[in-house]
């Protein structure tokens, strides 16, 4: 199913909240930029996330990548980042790949 704006609005208020959340598991088949920017934001406010793992069956565009690689970046408990997505463009690959190499507890990547 695809992930609404109002349905990624309510998600992004429980991540952003959890003080405890340790894994985050989305799997959609269509995602929005802006679900993803919004989950982006969620992810960098979330203090106990240590896995992500992200299946999308659409492209993933440059601004989606960019505010999930900010999220990435700062994220200090982040130990697993998994992403899955019908298409990733070169250069999405190359400010992913920059945001994984500068985390600081990453330890566990698969693109």
């Amino acid at each position: 199913p695809d992930l609404s704006d109002d349905d990624m609005e309510i998600l992004s208020g429980v991540i952003r909240q959890s003080r405890a959340l340790q894994s985050l598991k989305l799997t959609y088949h269509g995602i929005s930029d802006e679900v993803i920017k919004v989950l982006g934001q969620a992810i960098h406010h979330a203090p106990a996330l240590q896995s992500i793992h992200l299946s999308i069956a659409c492209h993933i565009t440059y601004d989606s990548i960019e505010a999930l690689s900010r999220a990435i970046r700062h994220a200090q408990g982040l130990q697993s980042f998994t992403i899955a997505a019908g298409r990733i463009s070169d250069d999405c690959l190359e400010i992913l790949s920059d945001a994984i190499t500068h985390a600081p507890a990453l330890r566990s990547v698969d693109l």
